[in-house]
């Protein structure tokens, strides 16, 4: 992971990974991100399902449909209490190419931080957004 959240800060945690986004973007800022109560594993394994139904629909690997999702939905739900500083990590992210910002979602942790009102919006913006490409997401 890029990005943990520790003491109520969404931060770079080792030296390579800040090495992969200062090499790309620049400098690396400190996002505040406000914990709470953490989502349930249901609602856990229900997105991974939905992530392999978009599989069999789209032909994204699991990964990768997770990734997508992490990118257009799950950074503006785990920011939105922060516009400044979602401006500058969508900022950075988006000096990259797509499949590099794509591979960096990997590296920064996101949905495992979100509460379960979080984890809702989350879940509810991935089904719209699928529904609309004709996956049936239930």
């Amino acid at each position: 992971m890029i990005f943990s959240a520790k003491d109520n800060v969404l931060y770079p945690i080792d030296d390579s990974a800040k090495r992969f986004l200062d090499g790309k973007s620049g400098e690396i800022d400190m996002v505040p991100v406000t914990k709470a109560k953490r989502r349930s594993l249901e609602a856990n394994a229900k997105y991974w399902a939905w992530c392999h139904g978009i599989e069999q629909a789209h032909g994204m690997d699991p990964g990768e449909a997770h990734r997508y999702n992490k990118w257009y939905f799950g950074l503006p739900v785990l920011t939105r209490a922060h516009p400044e500083y979602r401006d500058k990590l969508l900022s950075m992210l988006r000096a990259l190419d797509y499949e590099d910002r794509l591979a960096a979602m990997d590296l920064v942790q996101c949905t495992s931080l979100f509460s379960t009102s979080e984890m809702t919006d989350y879940m509810d913006a991935v089904q719209r957004h699928w529904a609309a490409e004709g996956v049936v997401l239930e």
